[in-house]
């Protein structure tokens, strides 16, 4: 009797597990996203502290700290390029999106 019992609670818990990894996981990722509505990237007021904490830490201001990101896009993009991993009309389509992005959410 202790033994199926035993057999039993084991066999409860192991699915209790996999329901979880399975089932649970992904819902309580999903609550978490930091997409809106039609998938476009939210602003987290983390990441603006971020930026923040980043800028003067470089002694710079945010403004100077962003431009700078701007411009190291524009390079890893004209490297992609280069490189021969995109087209010249894909990076450019890339870099105007860039400004838009970036105002919107700087840790993209």
């Amino acid at each position: 009797m202790k033994k199926l019992l035993f057999i039993g609670g084991t066999t409860l818990l192991l699915l209790s597990m996999l329901l979880g990894t399975f089932f649970v996981s992904p819902l309580l990722v999903s609550a978490h996203n930091t997409r809106g509505v039609g998938g476009a990237p939210t602003s987290n007021p983390y990441c603006q502290i971020y930026i923040q904490y980043v800028a003067r830490h470089l002694n710079i201001s945010v403004a100077t700290l962003l431009q700078a990101k701007l411009a190291a896009d524009a390079d890893v993009l004209a490297q992609l390029v280069k490189e021969g991993k995109l087209t010249q009309a894909q990076a450019d389509k890339t870099r105007a999106t860039l400004p838009a992005r970036l105002a919107s959410n700087p840790c993209y």
